[in-house]
């Protein structure tokens, strides 16, 4: 865990103080502060190690609680508490245990779960050697499917292997690999050696116990990973990283190494286990059917040669421009607003393309129901994204993607969010490397007109209305936006449209899993966590009403 509040802190230190000592000081003076005169002060785990590195991966400890009287007093032994809210942390050294971890859940290191031991309570992040933990946190808003995670961490050909994986009801894949405790974001021949000792020790498996015999589909690699969550860490003396961000790893001695340990511990899960074991076939086979029934959809979004001037959807209004880094698409709902859009833009550079209504939620749909979507095919085929790669036939395929900046822009109301959360939705779970690229964006139109006289000025915010009108008086006239279709051509076009004027976010993914968490909870089958979500953050909610 890398803190802010740790690289600040060992500025700040004499130069005859350790960090070890500096910390151990501050929990003694909360102690003593909060009325413990005599104090036994526990010893962080690893204190020794502090003095020896930057505090990363040693400090797991980010605060303790002692109990007093029907009170919880927190000892925060990340350092000065101007250092916590520095970091965005919510600090209280009266508030019960509870209430600290909600006020900051969102923000501390994740995942993140409180330990009590005795009466000291200790808040952490899983350290090395503790995979498991982190697959049950990544699926901890996904209904299981085995109600197990499995776990080896091992050593083949002199690579220390650890791997955690589980199944759960979902149709999408989630693998997080890792090497030297770097995320490979592109994966690599570790996941390689991954994938193919999970296909050919289940699919052997499901062989040997004649459990393919009915199926009248071919069972291909990507059947077995369809709802499957795992993390794939290796340790390589000498990594050699390629790809874009150098974070490939292309070390071949690495695939056999994987591949080996995978397979043994698997067999062995299996064989120990075989009615978690028959779930997981029967997921595959499901799957398999499904990828066949998805086939035909699929190939309706392959774009047509260039040359052929076909495969473009009839309501896209294109730009002239061809080069891709230039050329700009928005996606707008419904043909009220996407008239509007079309008057207003730079056809230069800028592509118009109207949906109509909101788009299949993808988090509950299976993969023909995805690519029977008319409004989904038309995105792909839009923005001229395949399907397939020279490693993975499922992967999207930008090569020909023909816009750099894909901009989502819906009216300011709560459908205009749906549908905006609908489709990011659909860039994370069916095209995340646009985001990953860069080039998914959102548009932020105005709320308000604001005019008196002949001053007018737009506003995004109530309080920037309430200081027009302090500034030019209260005979203000404001109109509210309540929809793009609203607005005139030149409205939109100045407001929103025109990159000299308009206000975009760029939509990035800082954590992969903490996204996927939120998605699966908002917008997945299960209703308990998302309507304690509700219930827990109903009053910061902004409903316009």
């Amino acid at each position: 865990m890398k803190t802010q509040a740790l690289k600040g802190m060992r500025d700040l230190l004499p130069n005859e103080q350790t960090l070890r000592d500096y910390i151990q000081g501050k929990i003694l003076e909360t102690y003593r502060a909060s009325g413990f005169e005599r104090i036994s002060t526990p010893m962080l785990e690893d204190m020794e190690n502090l003095d020896k590195s930057d505090g990363g991966d040693n400090l797991n400890l980010i605060f303790k609680v002692l109990k007093r009287g029907d009170k919880l007093t927190a000892a925060l032994n990340s350092g000065d508490p101007k250092e916590l809210s520095d970091m965005g942390l919510r600090y209280d050294l009266t508030l019960p245990l509870s209430r600290f971890y909600a006020a900051n859940k969102d923000k501390l290191p994740h995942p993140f779960k409180v330990i009590q031991t005795d009466r000291v309570f200790r808040a952490e992040r899983p350290q090395k050697g503790r995979l498991r933990e982190f697959v049950q946190y990544i699926d901890s808003n996904k209904e299981s499917l085995i109600n197990d995670v499995i776990h080896l961490n091992t050593e083949r050909q002199g690579i220390p292997v650890e791997v955690a994986l589980t199944y759960n009801n979902t149709y999408n894949e989630n693998v997080y690999s890792f090497v030297n405790n770097i995320n490979t974001i592109e994966g690599g021949t570790h996941l390689t050696g991954f994938r193919r000792g999970l296909t050919s020790t289940l699919k052997k498996y499901a062989e040997d116990n004649k459990m393919l015999e009915k199926v009248k589909v071919d069972i291909a690699s990507d059947d077995f990973r369809e709802g499957l969550t795992a993390v794939v860490s290796v340790k390589v003396m000498e990594p050699q990283f390629e790809g874009q961000t150098k974070t490939k790893l292309g070390n071949n001695e690495v695939i056999g190494a994987v591949q080996t340990a995978v397979s043994e511990a698997l067999r062995n899960y299996l064989e120990e286990n075989p009615r978690q074991a028959r779930t997981i076939v029967e997921k595959v086979i499901i799957a398999a059917q499904a990828r066949h029934a998805a086939y035909n959809a699929r190939v309706k979004i392959q774009r047509k040669s260039p040359l052929s001037g076909g495969g473009l959807p009839g309501k896209l209004a294109d730009c002239s421009s061809r080069t891709a880094e230039d050329c700009e698409l928005f996606i707008v709902e419904g043909d009220s607003a996407g008239g509007t859009a079309k008057q207003g833009r730079d056809r230069t550079f800028q592509a118009i393309l109207p949906l109509r209504g909101k788009i299949l939620n993808v988090e509950k749909a299976m993969d023909h129901k995805i690519f029977d979507n008319q409004e989904i095919t038309n995105l792909f085929k839009a923005m001229r994204v395949t399907i397939g790669t020279e490693d993975d036939p499922k992967a999207v395929n930008l090569s020909k993607l023909a816009y750099h900046k894909i901009i989502i822009m819906t009216d300011a109301d709560v459908d205009g969010s749906h549908i905006a959360t609908l489709l990011m939705t659909f860039f994370f779970r069916r095209m995340r490397p646009v985001i990953e690229n860069g080039y998914l964006y959102l548009a932020t139109p105005p709320l308000y007109r604001c005019t008196r006289g002949k001053v007018q000025e737009y506003c995004w915010t109530d309080q920037q209305v309430q200081q027009f009108i302090l500034k030019n008086g209260d005979k203000t006239k404001v109109q509210r936006y309540k929809g793009l279709g609203e607005m005139s051509a030149e409205e939109l076009r100045d407001t929103t449209m025109a990159p000299e004027h308009r206000m975009l976010k760029k939509v990035e993914i800082n954590d992969a899993a903490q996204a996927d968490r939120v998605f699966s909870m908002l917008m997945g089958e299960d209703v308990d966590p998302r309507r304690e979500f509700i219930e827990s953050n109903a009053n910061y909610a902004n409903i316009d009403a």
